[in-house]
């Protein structure tokens, strides 16, 4: 047959252009199918390390290490210290080895968690692990420890998508951020979530570290549901209470009660896992977002409102509906204040804030936990009371709690109290403040939250108006910044004796390179304003030591002094070890 003649020249080319191609087409289809499995395998054992907790029965003694799956007691494993310490990355490994040693110094004055990275075998992602001492023996020396595998979650996240949707910010993102994205999104589609953290016990946590611990662990059960492929979700971190999750793309309510039935099976699952049900229960409100097209704000409003009233409904889930009537929501609302005042709901903590150039005390950030109540944040509470007017009387319980105790208990004349107030709170500063009698004792320093300035503030004349008020009581001011973008009028940033890197940016640190912090960024939007710069909650000394190497001198942490009820004095071996990292200013 002439077309198999393989002597006619265009007969072999085209032959061997079709077999080239075939064998093209073999080789990208086995290498896809490889791939896939390699990459299933892959998620697999993500999968496995994130549901997996480990236990660590550590000697030092002995240099041993005894660890096994808690549901796989039968197949335990031993190795050394060198190999343990060799499971972190190695940016981390000098962490652990301090915690592990101070432990064995000192117990009782070592917190009872550690964040730390983790380097895994075939993995090609980097994780970290959340460390728990569960206890300590003393006289054996034995150190057991609880370790859970995460996943970062990065605040710049990007989940691969087709179309227009293939850059959207996805995962932990600022609620300026999505502010921005709802209204470019344009969509009638969608409805957001507010999960709010409530108290079990009407008794306060008797340690803050291990109530921390608590609240991250469960916080990690909730973060991967913002990174799905295919799905336009972000998840804003609005305080150490409450979480607001976004999802674009759903329409019906029966989708909506869907997902939030997963995030609330999650959540039960982290909480039973770890015997947190006695301590802690959550709620989840949802607002579909066309209610209020294109206005984040009172979406956000809404959905919290929402979340409140399902835990006064004793409901886990609750739909927000326009109908429901606002009297009863206030009234409460109202209740919930008066309870927190009449039955003292409200902890009163002080954490001392480093001079690393001096080798002294600033001061104090003051700042308030309220247990037993609905509330995840003192902004929160302050803005409703202020709706039922009883803001004047619970400013003032507040304030002659944190400012009488600070004036009595604190023994250095030049320490500053940094006191947390809320644009609402001008009024009640001009007149309650002044009345109280350890005010004239101490120098104190007005703490005000950029973002909440920004949004609940429609003039800026009258904030300058205000600022200028205070000035005249002779109170120092101080602005915490949640973003490194500027929100305000330029102007009004040079009312402020001190700014406050706030929390956001500071446990950044952990997951982006110092070239690239925010907080360098911040610095040197805010440089031209000549004022000092605080860096609060950086969670260990390694994170320490990177915000001091970025230029800033004033660090307010755990790992240096944690809050406590007293005004208690930083530790002289942790003043030295601040003092040390002096050589990078």
């Amino acid at each position: 047959m002439e077309w198999l003649n393989f002597t006619n020249t265009y007969f072999l080319t085209f032959f061997i252009i079709v077999i080239f191609f075939v064998g093209l087409l073999v080789f990208f289809s086995v290498s896809f199918v490889l791939e896939k499995k390699r990459e299933n395998k892959y998620l697999e054992q993500i999968k496995i390390e994130a549901n997996t907790t480990r236990i660590y029965i550590i000697d030092p003694k002995n240099n041993s290490v005894l660890y096994f799956n808690r549901n796989e007691i039968k197949d335990k494993k031993t190795t050394d210290l060198i190999t343990f310490y060799n499971k972190f990355h190695p940016d981390d490994q000098e962490k652990v080895k301090s915690w592990i040693f101070q432990i064995c110094v000192d117990q009782r004055k070592t917190q009872n968690y550690l964040e730390a990275d983790v380097t895994l075998k075939n993995l090609k992602r980097r994780m970290c692990t959340l460390l728990k001492l569960t206890s300590y023996n003393p006289e054996s020396g034995l150190i057991h420890l609880e370790s859970k595998m995460l996943k970062y979650i990065s605040p710049r996240s990007i989940v691969k998508r087709k179309g227009k949707d293939s850059n959207l910010p996805c995962g932990l993102v600022t609620k300026g951020t999505m502010t921005s994205l709802i209204s470019k999104y344009k969509s009638m589609k969608g409805y957001t979530f507010s999960i709010r953290f409530l108290d079990v016990s009407q008794k306060a946590f008797s340690n803050e570290n291990d109530e921390n611990f608590m609240i991250i662990t469960i916080k990690n059960s909730i973060y991967p549901f913002g990174l799905e492929q295919n799905k336009i979700r972000q998840i804003i971190d609005i305080n150490n209470r409450e979480l607001i999750l976004v999802d674009l793309k759903l329409e019906t309510r029966e989708e909506a009660y869907r997902l939030a039935t997963s995030v609330a099976k999650e959540m039960t699952r982290s909480i039973l896992v770890n015997g947190f049900q006695t301590l802690i229960k959550f709620t989840i409100g949802i607002v579909q977002n066309s209610q209020y097209y294109q206005d984040f704000e009172t979406i956000v409003k809404h959905a919290q409102e929402a979340s409140l009233f399902a835990d006064q409904n004793e409901k886990q889930i609750y739909f927000y509906e326009k109908t429901a009537v606002p009297e009863l929501i206030h009234e409460r609302y109202r209740e919930q204040i008066d309870s927190a005042i009449k039955n003292n709901k409200i902890r009163y903590l002080f954490r001392p804030i480093a001079n690393v150039k001096k080798k002294s005390t600033l001061g104090y950030f003051s700042y308030i936990k309220l247990f037993g109540s609905s509330f995840s944040s003192y902004y929160e509470m302050m803005k409703y009371a202020n709706q039922c007017g009883k803001s004047r009387e619970l400013f003032a319980v507040i304030a002659r709690n944190i400012i009488n105790r600070f004036a009595e208990q604190n023994n250095e004349r030049n320490n500053r109290l940094f006191y947390h107030v809320s644009v609402f709170d001008f009024e009640n500063i001009e007149t309650v403040i002044p009345q109280i009698h350890g005010t004239k004792r101490i120098r104190l320093v007005l703490v005000f939250d950029e973002q909440e300035l920004n949004q609940n503030t429609a003039h800026t004349a009258e904030l300058f108006d205000h600022f200028e008020k205070l000035r005249l009581f002779g109170y120092e001011l101080a602005l915490t910044m949640v973003d490194k973008n500027l929100l305000l009028d330029p102007l009004l940033y040079k009312h402020f004796d001190y700014f406050i890197a706030g929390v956001s940016m500071t446990t950044e640190i952990k997951k982006t390179g110092i070239s690239h912090l925010s907080i360098r960024t911040l610095i040197e939007s805010l440089l031209k304003y000549e004022k000092p710069i605080i860096a609060s909650e950086p969670s260990g000394w390694q994170e320490v030591e990177l915000v001091v190497k970025s230029g800033i001198y004033l660090v307010s942490s755990d790992v240096i002094g944690s809050g406590n009820e007293m005004v208690v004095p930083i530790e002289k071996k942790k003043l030295e070890k601040t003092a040390s990292l002096a050589k990078y200013l």
